[in-house]
């Protein structure tokens, strides 16, 4: 019983911090799409003075790759954005789902221990009290053998003189 008891919370908690890794992951990949997105959108609407006066050196260039054009871009990273915030918000329900998972299964797991527990001390008392009449009836019986058997030796006795005077 306390094997199990051990292990689930275990296997919960290893589940809960998987899911709080993937989240964390997801977020981050969020806020790194949301930069490159608002830095796409902010060169596609604002091109520089800069850029427009002298020739972008090879340094300054974007590393787009030649045909793309940048609002098939943003609109790309828009529908990557959407995608990880949906996938965000199905790990944040189930691991609002697993932490509810884990209050039941803690819940239900305190339970058995407690009936677990009151059978344990109801089964030592019981036992205890078999144990005790057992020795009482075994010194009973004792006693009675012995009575019995002094009393058959009486007998005996009695039964030999009585033979004697005959």
């Amino acid at each position: 019983m306390l094997r199990k008891k051990e292990f689930i919370p275990t296997e919960l908690k290893a589940t809960l911090a998987l899911e709080k890794e993937e989240k964390k992951e997801a977020r981050a990949k969020i806020v790194e799409l949301e930069a490159q997105m608002t830095k796409a959108t902010m060169e596609a609407v604002n091109p520089s003075d800069d850029q427009s006066r002298n020739p972008p050196s090879p340094l300054d260039a974007d590393l787009l790759p030649q045909g793309v054009l940048l609002k098939s871009l943003i609109r790309n990273l828009k529908k990557k954005v959407h995608h990880l915030r949906k996938k965000l918000k199905k790990m944040e329900d189930d691991l609002q789902a697993l932490r509810e998972n884990a209050s039941e299964v803690t819940k239900e797991v305190t339970y058995l221990q407690n009936v677990h527990m009151k059978d344990s001390a109801s089964f030592a008392i019981q036992k205890r009290i078999f144990k005790k009449e057992i020795s009482e009836l075994k010194k009973s019986a004792s006693d009675k053998s012995w009575a019995l058997t002094m009393k058959i030796g009486t007998l005996k006795a009695r039964l030999k003189m009585t033979k004697e005077k005959i």
